[in-house]
């Protein structure tokens, strides 16, 4: 198999023993900010819900269950609420490190494996503690896909090419059930790859291509508008949106976050400008314009999608596939097969992945400030007495609490994880929820859109509200 680590006559020992190391800090950090990671906003109404039926929680992206396997075997084996909330945020890692390992030592394919490393940090900061986006899942997969095409030529000799294509739809399927935006690092993959083998008269990789495009066009098509996808789809098919672009609020996002207010994608933008101008002095001009055209494309469509606002977290979000498309040329073209001052680049790019860890683990502190917000919200909320409260979002500083539409499942989560005899739950009135709608048997788990269970459904090892007790109000702010 022509790889391209090949070319690289850098001990491939030395990247190898670092990804163990980027992994071994990943699991640290899964472990310390465990509360950081599960107890925040959509990850905590899924881990709820997983809790509650100790089944998967599936909104229409299926491939999310392969992170969901490990919080449910330890629901099922009765482990305590902090070793349900640490698997689940150690399961990502796991998976991420999974798939790390297949493209290592199963497929052969060193800068693959590095990519998953920019992949999971490059453009990443706050939405390291947002797992619930199966975004980051999507991109990995995306690299697992773009190996697992390099390992074409195999199958081409033992003539198994319909074992390739089988295989490679499986991935193709897998990215499609987690994220739409895997449709540009998909495509991406297989131009490249074709570009890097000159092999555009494959029919085999234009059958991946054509799968592709109709697959995710079918979801474009038909998606109910009423989705939150296919809101975003309509958004991207509004072309009078196109018109305003440079007024978009995600340009002015991703533009305050290289430099003004953090530099969340500088690193991203010198690693587009390395290679960028790496493909101009090879004259490659095929990966050129591939790297430009869909980088640009990505930012265009993203700009026109999110164009009317989204919080913070979700725009950080949005903006991950860059790493994917920057990250993957600039290790297979450029570090992998650069001949001189090795050394030197191997040196600069671990000093890359270092700044960009430690940006994350110094971001904790804003996340554990949120939460211990949130513990100062249940600790005025228990002096009231009581297990369940609501509250109106002037009580609140919103400064601290950023989002609200979570803290029913956030505050039990929370209070629960000393015994569940401690367990109570805060909900905010907002999104056409009334007091007369809260019922004393009744629960709600979130608002943006309104959950309603029985408290008898709630699971009694981790969770004791009594049923007889109604919602009580708070009154007064709490700084």
């Amino acid at each position: 198999m022509k790889n391209s680590i090949r070319f690289f006559p850098f001990s491939p020992f030395a990247y190898k023993f670092f990804g163990q190391l980027f992994f071994s800090v990943l699991f640290v950090f899964s472990i310390l900010f465990y509360k950081e990671r599960i107890i925040y906003i959509d990850t905590a109404v899924y881990i709820t819900k997983i809790i509650q039926t100790g089944l998967p929680n599936i909104s229409g992206r299926y491939s999310g269950i392969f992170s969901q396997i490990l919080p449910i075997l330890a629901i099922k084996l009765g482990l305590p609420l902090k070793a349900v909330l640490i698997s689940y945020s150690l399961s990502f890692v796991l998976l991420y490190y999974l798939v790390f390992l297949i493209c290592v030592y199963k497929l052969k394919n060193i800068a693959a494996g590095i990519t998953i490393i920019l992949v999971l940090c490059l453009c990443t900061r706050n939405s390291f503690f947002y797992v619930a986006t199966e975004m980051h899942q999507g991109l990995v997969f995306s690299v697992l896909f773009f190996a697992w095409i390099n390992s074409r030529q195999l199958f081409e000799k033992k003539n198994k090419i319909l074992l390739f294509l089988s295989v490679s739809v499986l991935l193709i399927i897998t990215c499609f059930f987690l994220h739409p935006s895997t449709f540009f690092t998909l495509m991406f993959s297989l131009l490249f790859y074709m570009a890097d083998k000159n092999e555009f008269w494959r029919k085999e990789l234009w059958i991946l291509i054509a799968f592709t495009f109709l697959l995710f066009l079918f979801n474009a098509i038909f998606t109910p508008g009423n989705a939150a996808e296919g809101k975003e789809f309509g958004m991207a098919r509004n072309f009078e949106k196109y018109r305003s672009l440079f007024s978009a609020f995600p340009l002015y996002f991703l533009r305050d976050h290289s430099g003004k207010f953090t530099i969340i994608y500088l690193y991203a933008e010198i690693l587009f400008g390395i290679i960028f101008i790496y493909y101009l002095i090879k004259r490659n001009f095929i990966k050129l314009f591939l790297l430009a055209f869909f980088v640009f494309s990505y930012i265009i469509v993203n700009s026109i999608v999110y164009s009317e606002g989204e919080s913070g977290i979700v725009l950080e979000k949005s903006f991950l596939p860059l790493s994917f498309l920057i990250g993957m040329p600039f290790v297979n073209d450029f570090l992998f097969k650069i001949k001189k001052f090795q050394w030197k680049f191997f040196l600069l790019f671990f000093l890359l992945i270092f700044l960009r860890v430690r940006d994350i683990s110094k971001t904790a502190k804003t996340i554990r400030a949120r939460l211990n917000y949130i513990s100062s919200v249940c600790h005025f909320a228990l002096e009231k007495g009581g297990q369940k409260f609501y509250l109106s979002r002037e009580n609140l500083n919103i400064d601290k609490i950023q989002l609200t539409w979570t803290l029913g499942c956030e505050s039990l989560l929370l209070s629960s994880l000393n015994s569940p005899d401690s367990s109570i739950s805060v909900f905010v009135l907002e999104n056409n929820v009334h007091p007369e709608d809260l019922k004393t048997d009744k629960f709600y788990i979130s608002n943006l859109i309104p959950s309603l269970w029985n408290v008898d459904e709630l699971n009694s090892k981790y969770f004791h509200i009594n049923k007889n007790m109604g919602y009580n109000k708070i009154s007064g702010k709490i700084d």
